[in-house]
């Protein structure tokens, strides 16, 4: 008798789960196989999608600068922050840059720049006081700078 309500509370309970699966990705469907092939489907089409709007991100963003690339990595209390690009106006990137470290509470502590062929910069930064930033934020305000 305890087996039945077990296997009647499971087969209540996926079905349940095939209805919901089924509403999310509207299927018509009836069967179960269907219905899961159906959400297979939705799915790799949301991946689609996603992948879609990544590269249409990517592209918005290169059109801001296309000519510099930003890179950031987190090195124990501060940032090592890499930008390379063309050499078209590297007096004011460089300005931009170290007052945007300014801003956001960032001391550089090493940096090495070149302007010879292309705009290059290597700094390392670290934060100054009680400062949270992350990756991202570091990476924003060089942009901005850049603008």
């Amino acid at each position: 008798m305890a087996c039945r309500s077990r296997r009647l509370q499971r087969r209540m309970a996926f079905r349940k789960k095939l209805h919901t699966l089924r509403t999310l990705t509207n299927s018509d469907s009836v069967r179960a196989s269907s219905i899961i092939m159906d959400a297979f489907l939705y799915i790799s089409a949301l991946k689609l999608k996603l992948e879609l709007l990544k590269r249409e991100h990517m592209k918005l963003m290169s059109h801001i600068h296309p000519s510099m690339e930003v890179k950031v990595q987190k090195v124990g209390n501060g940032f090592l922050v890499k930008v390379r690009g063309e050499k078209r106006g590297q007096d004011q990137s460089l300005v931009g840059i170290l007052q945007a470290f300014d801003e956001i509470g960032l001391a550089v502590v090493q940096a090495t720049v070149s302007c010879e062929n292309h705009f290059a910069m290597e700094a390392l930064v670290e934060t100054v006081g009680i400062v949270a930033l992350d990756v991202k934020a570091v990476t924003e305000a060089v942009l901005r700078a850049l603008q």
